[in-house]
C-alpha cells in the first residue's frame, strides 16, 4: 500500500496495493512532559475510555492524549474513511472480475468438453487463473479494510490498562516477543514503570514469605532465577531511578552470587543427565538394530505373500467366471475372498512380528525404565539441592526490599556460597563445579537461568 496520498481531497485512485498500514496505525507516539504520579495513573485507568482518551484534529493527522502521559498522532478520521472507502471499493471490483473468471473458466471448459477443442482448454486455464489472481487481491483489499477500521488509540488505551492489571514481568515478557500496537516500555511512563516494579517487588518479598510447600518453593527459586527485582535485565527494563540503583547495589550484587550458586546446581545437574542420556545410547541403538535383523526375514515372507495373492486375484478377476455366473457376482466374490486371506496373512503377520520380538522389546523397555528412573532421581537430586538456597533467596529479598524503601542501611552477611549434600543414589553425581571466578553480566540474563 504504498504511495497513498494522505492530502484530503486526493481520489480513491490515488490508493496502491502495497502502503505498510503500520504507518497508518501509530504514526508517532511521545510521552507527556508532566508526567503523573503511579497513583494518579491508577485512578485515571478507573474512568471510562471517552474520559481517558482526549481527541483534537490538525488538518490530516488526529492528536490524542490518553491517560495524561502519552500523545498519540495518527491520521485523521476523514483519511481513514477515505481509504477504507478506497479498499471497498477495491474488494467490490476484484470481487466482480473474480466472478467474471469463474463465469469464462465453467463456458470455456464445458466447450472444450463437448467440442474437444484446445482452445476451449486453453480458456478455461486462462479463466481459472485469472479468478484464482482476482481472488487473492480481494482477499487482500478485505484484510486492508480490517486494518484501516482499527482504532489504534483504544488498542493503546487498553494495552496500557492491561499493563497495570498483569503487572511488570507480564509486560516485560509481551515487550521482548513484539507486542501489538506498541511496545508497553513505549506507552507507560518513568513513574509508571517504577511503580509496577514497586508492585512486583513487594507481591514477590511477600509470596517468598508465605510459601511453605517444597512445590511452591521451587517454583519460586525459578521465578527469583529468571524475573528477581534485583536482575538488572528487570530493574533496567523498569527503569529505575539511578538513586534508587545506587542505594541497593548490595543487593544486586548478593543476588549476582546467589544466581550463581543456583545456576551451579542446574549446571551439574545437566550434565550428569546428558551422561545418563549418553550412556544408554549405545545399548538402546544395538537392541534396536536386534529387533531390525529379526525382522526382515519375516517382513520380507510377509510381502512375498501379498505379492503372491495379488497375483492370484489378478489372474482371477481376469479370468472367466464359473457358467452360470454373472461377471459382477464373480468379481465381488473374488475381492471378498481375497480380503479374507489378506487379512488373515497380516494377522499371521502380526502374531510372528510380536513374537520375534518380545524378547527384544521386554530388554529394551526394561532398559529404558531404567534410565527413565535414573533421569527421575536426578531431577530430585536436583531438587533437594536447589531448595536449601531458598532461605537465602528470602532473606535477600526481605533485606533488599527494606533498602529499595530506605528501611535498611545494609545487608547482613551472606550465609552460605554454595549447596552440597550427600547422596544416596543409584548413580555418582559428578562433583560441584568450581563457581566462575568473575561474575560476569551474561549471569543476569534470563537466558542463562536455567528455569524447571
Amino acid at each position: 500500500m504504498s504511495g497513498i496520498d494522505f492530502s484530503i481531497g486526493s481520489g480513491v485512485e490515488s490508493g496502491t496495493r502495497d502502503y505498510e498500514y503500520g504507518e497508518a496505525a501509530v504514526l508517532e507516539i511521545r510521552k507527556e512532559e508532566k508526567e503523573p504520579s503511579f497513583e494518579e495513573s491508577e485512578q485515571v485507568l478507573t474512568r471510562s475510555l471517552a474520559e481517558r482518551i482526549h481527541q483534537s484534529e490538525e488538518g490530516i493527522y488526529q492528536i490524542a492524549v490518553i491517560d495524561n502521559v502519552i500523545r498519540v498522532k495518527t491520521l485523521s478520521k476523514p483519511i481513514v474513511a477515505q481509504k477504507t472507502r478506497f479498499w471497498e471499493s477495491r474488494r467490490i471490483s476484484d470481487w466482480n472480475h473474480m466472478i467474471g473468471g469463474i463465469v469464462v473458466f465453467v463456458l470455456a471448459a464445458a466447450y472444450s468438453i463437448l467440442t474437444g477443442s484446445r482452445l476451449g482448454g486453453c480458456g478455461a486455464l486462462l479463466g481459472g487463473a485469472y479468478a484464482l489472481y482476482e481472488g487473492s487481491q480481494m482477499a487482500q483489499a478485505k484484510g486492508e479494510i480490517e486494518k484501516w477500521k482499527r482504532d489504534p488509540l483504544k488498542e493503546i488505551a487498553d494495552q496500557r490498562l492491561t499493563a497495570f492489571k498483569q503487572g511488570l514481568i507480564y509486560i516485560y515478557k509481551e515487550d521482548r516477543m513484539r507486542s501489538y500496537p506498541q511496545e508497553f516500555q513505549k506507552i507507560l511512563s518513568r513513574n509508571e514503570l517504577h511503580g509496577l516494579y514497586r508492585q512486583y517487588f513487594h507481591s514477590l518479598r511477600d509470596r517468598l514469605a508465605s510459601a511453605h510447600d517444597d512445590k511452591t518453593k521451587l517454583l519460586l527459586l525459578s521465578e527469583v532465577a529468571c524475573y528477581s527485582p534485583l536482575a538488572s535485565h528487570i530493574y533496567r527494563y523498569a527503569l529505575l531511578p539511578q538513586e534508587k540503583v545506587d542505594q541497593m547495589e548490595e543487593g544486586f550484587t548478593r543476588y549476582i552470587h546467589f544466581l550463581r550458586d543456583y545456576n551451579s546446581v542446574d549446571a551439574r545437574i545437566e550434565r550428569e543427565m546428558e551422561r545418563i542420556n549418553e550412556s544408554h545410547k549405545i545399548p538402546i541403538e544395538m537392541i534396536e538394530k536386534e529387533k531390525e535383523n529379526i525382522l526382515n526375514p519375516i517382513l520380507q515372507n510377509y510381502e512375498a505373500i501379498k505379492l503372491e495373492l495379488l497375483n492370484e486375484k489378478t489372474a482371477k478377476l481376469e479370468g472367466p467366471p464359473p457358467t452360470g455366473v454373472e461377471i459382477e457376482d464373480f468379481h465381488r466374490n473374488v475381492k471378498e475372498e481375497f480380503a479374507e486371506r489378506e487379512k488373515l496373512a497380516e494377522t499371521q503377520f502380526q502374531h510372528k512380528k510380536t513374537k520375534a520380538l518380545r524378547e527384544s522389546n521386554e530388554r529394551l523397555e526394561k532398559l529404558q525404565k531404567s534410565k527413565a528412573e535414573t533421569l527421575k532421581k536426578i531431577q530430585n537430586d536436583r531438587n533437594a539441592q536447589v531448595l536449601p538456597l531458598f532461605p537465602d533467596a528470602l532473606a535477600l529479598h526481605q533485606e533488599a526490599y527494606k533498602l529499595y524503601k530506605e528501611e535498611g542501611s545494609k545487608l547482613p552477611p551472606n550465609p552460605r556460597t554454595i549447596v552440597q549434600h550427600d547422596l544416596h543414589l543409584s548413580y555418582q553425581p559428578v562433583a560441584p563445579s568450581a563457581p566462575p571466578m568473575h561474575i560476569t553480566e551474561d549471569e543476569e540474563n534470563p537466558d542463562y537461568a536455567r528455569r524447571d
